[in-house]
C-alpha cells in the first residue's frame, strides 16, 4: 500500500468505526497499534520526508469545516497521525498538538494531544487555544 492509500485508508469512515467503539485512550491506543496500516504508517514515519508530508495533512485536516452537529470526520485519523508522529519526532508533534487542540469537534484527537503535551503546557493548552478541550490525562504506562 502506498503512503496515499494508506491516509485514505486511516481516513475513512469504516477504518473510524472500527476505532471508535473503544471508551477509553488506552484501549484506543492499543487498538489502533493493531491494525496493519497504522504499522506501515508507522515504518514509514522513520523518514523526515513522510514526517513532513503527514505533519501537512495534520493542518490540511484541522482546516476543513466540520459539521456543527456531528464530530469531526478527521477525528480518529488525527489522533492516529499525532500519536506516530510523536514516536518519531516530539517537538514537531508538539506543534501539531497545539494545531490539533483548535480543530472543532474532536474526541480522540484531542486526549492524545494532551497526552503528548510537553508537562509545561498541559494545564494551560486549552485555556490558550479557546478549545473546549478536555483536562489532561495521564501519561500512558504510568
Amino acid at each position: 500500500m502506498n503512503f496515499d492509500d494508506l491516509l485514505a485508508t486511516i481516513e475513512s469512515t469504516a477504518f473510524s468505526v472500527e476505532l471508535n467503539v473503544v471508551s477509553d485512550l488506552r484501549t484506543f491506543l492499543w487498538a489502533m497499534e493493531q491494525q496493519e496500516t497504522v504499522r506501515s504508517l508507522t515504518d514509514l514515519l522513520q523518514s523526515k520526508e513522510w514526517q513532513e508530508k503527514v505533519t501537512e495533512r495534520i493542518a490540511h485536516l484541522c482546516e476543513q469545516p466540520v459539521d456543527p452537529n456531528c464530530e469531526n470526520v478527521a477525528d480518529t485519523a488525527l489522533a492516529i497521525y499525532l500519536w506516530l508522529l510523536d514516536k518519531h519526532d516530539q517537538v514537531l508533534a508538539h506543534r501539531c498538538g497545539e494545531k490539533v487542540l483548535e480543530a472543532p469537534k474532536c474526541w480522540w484527537a484531542w486526549r492524545v494531544a494532551r497526552e503528548i503535551a510537553p508537562p509545561a503546557a498541559r494545564n494551560g493548552a486549552s485555556a490558550a487555544s479557546g478549545s473546549s478541550a478536555p483536562q489532561p490525562l495521564p501519561r500512558v504506562g504510568q
